[in-house]
């Protein structure tokens, strides 16, 4: 406690003072000296005497009282003017500390005594006295002063004696507190203690120093809530900060994802589409960073590779369309020769309806097949395309039969020329050739809202169950040199025409073989060639 610290300094100062200032000249002086009656020498004499005396006296911050008292003078000289001449004060006996008295209730007296000789006996008189005394209110007023240094409220305690507090001490609990304190006996060290005291539902923490030049305590008392409090703000505010800390950090993850993890994010997703042949892929988001710049030359390049990609596919498209179309005029050499053939043999055998019969349908057959000046055809005219192909191969094979079934809504639309014929003849290639009792074909057609199906069914000898996916797979890959121009090129020319959703499936049918189901959506492009 340093206001104990302080207290006792200044009071051994005081007292050390005292004994120094017995050793002055004048003062021994005036110890054996009679004052000349002369009054000037007597006046001068005193006024130097006082000056000492009264120095000392502002030397210190407790602006003690000080009297001279001299035995063969038996006459006093002091700084306090209604200071007489008390002869007891000569038979007083030297002590190592300060002594206080109790002047009024709620005022002390505090004495210091220095004296010559100090050995003496106890009747015997002391030559010189010198008293150092000072209020209570010094006190006072200097823990006045440390009030207004800190937030603490120390007070002076000796029992029996009034309390030294501040002018603005809170006497209530001062008074409530000295019962409930352990006073530590004179003869203890005069080391600070610490004691907790609790009134009614207040905990105090109380500092107790004995001081070591008079018998007085310094105490000071804190409530110990005071006391926490700090400590509870700087949790709290350990706390917040803390918490700070983590929005800030969650704030900053929140902002390196939006702003360079999901860019970088985004960026390599499209990559990886565009890796695997998606061309369409664009990046749609904006963000305001330098990833933008990143974005828009990647929807960029994007865009260039698809233009680039696609140009080339319509043109191998469109080459293998020159070559379909070269085809048609040479549609399979084997199946003229062999209806040529079958109409000689039927003149040779004077038939004539058959001969009409075949000469008519591979007329029509090939005035279709010839014209090669619009894509797109009426679906009635495919089926009768169809049609001719079929009595063709009817009146070659007798066991040749085939049932057509398509919705008069459907017979209307325009669809890519040779849609439903490739089919046809891909049946009578490698179905019922390898199955001599097979022969027939089912020509069946949906309209489902929006969408169209036909399906197209044989009995001949079918494929593999586990064909059907790698075919189906080989029709959907991107053109190659060594795909086939059959199935390939309708499946294609429908996606092209139709869009995605469109195209060929390939699948074992009802009938005992294959199934091929055509499937498109009705755009405009139907309405009209």
């Amino acid at each position: 406690m340093s206001l104990s610290n302080q207290i006792d300094t200044n009071l051994q100062q005081i007292s050390h003072s005292s004994k120094v200032l017995m050793e002055d000249p004048s003062i021994r002086e005036f110890t054996g000296y009679s004052f000349n009656p002369e009054p000037y020498e007597t006046a001068y004499r005193r006024k130097l005497i006082f000056e000492r005396i009264q120095l000392f006296g502002l030397s210190t911050a407790l602006a003690p009282r000080v009297s001279v008292f001299s035995n063969s003078n038996q006459a006093v000289i002091s700084t306090e003017a209604t200071r007489s001449f008390d002869p007891r004060i000569l038979y007083l006996n030297a002590a190592p500390k300060w002594q206080s008295e109790t002047v009024t209730n709620n005022k002390s007296m505090f004495y210091f005594y220095s004296m010559k000789p100090e050995n003496k006996s106890m009747n015997q008189p002391s030559n010189i006295v010198i008293e150092v005394k000072f209020s209570s209110e010094e006190l006072k007023k200097w823990l006045d002063k440390s009030k207004l240094e800190a937030v603490d409220d120390p007070f002076l305690y000796r029992a029996g004696a009034p309390i030294i507090a501040n002018h603005s001490a809170k006497l209530d609990i001062i008074t409530r507190l000295i019962p409930k304190i352990n006073f530590p006996s004179e003869f203890e060290n005069t080391e600070p203690t610490v004691q907790n005291v609790r009134i009614a539902h207040q905990q105090y923490e109380i500092y107790i120093k004995k001081l070591t030049q008079a018998d007085w305590y310094v105490i000071d008392y804190i409530p110990v809530e005071e006391i926490v409090k700090p400590i509870t703000a700087n949790i709290k505010l350990f706390y917040v900060t803390i918490g700070l800390i983590i929005c800030v950090g969650i704030l900053l993850v929140y902002l390196l994802y939006r702003y360079v993890q999901r860019p970088i994010s985004q960026l390599v997703v499209s990559l990886k589409k565009l890796q695997v042949g998606d061309y369409s892929v664009r990046i749609h988001a904006k963000p305001k960073s330098e990833f933008l710049y990143l974005f828009e030359k990647f929807n960029g390049l994007a865009a260039q590779i698809q233009e680039l990609i696609e140009k080339v596919f319509k043109e191998k498209l469109q080459s293998r369309d020159a070559k379909l179309k070269h085809l048609q005029s040479q549609i399979n050499p084997h199946f003229l020769y062999n209806s040529m053939g079958y109409i000689i043999n039927m003149t040779k055998l004077d038939n004539k309806g058959a001969v009409i019969s075949m000469a008519k349908n591979l007329s029509e057959f090939y005035r279709y097949t010839t014209r090669l000046e619009n894509p797109l055809a009426r679906m009635a005219e495919e089926v009768q395309l169809v049609t001719n192909y079929l009595e063709i191969q009817k009146l070659r094979m007798e066991r040749v039969q085939y049932e057509i079934d398509l919705p008069d809504g459907m017979l209307e639309q325009f669809v890519p020329r040779l849609l439903l014929q490739p089919m046809i003849e891909n049946a009578f290639e490698h179905g019922f050739q390898q199955k001599l009792r097979s022969g027939l074909i089912r020509i069946h057609g949906l309209i489902n809202a929006e969408e169209y199906c036909i399906m197209i069914d044989d009995d001949g000898a079918g494929i593999p169950e586990e064909k059907y996916d790698e075919i189906n797979q080989t029709l959907n890959n991107p053109i190659e040199e060594n795909v086939g121009c059959g199935l390939w090129n309708v499946n294609q020319r429908i996606k092209m025409h139709y869009g995605e959703g469109s195209g060929l499936e390939l699948g074992p049918s009802p009938l005992g073989g294959v199934r091929v189901t055509i499937l498109w959506k009705l755009t405009s492009n139907d309405r009209g060639a």
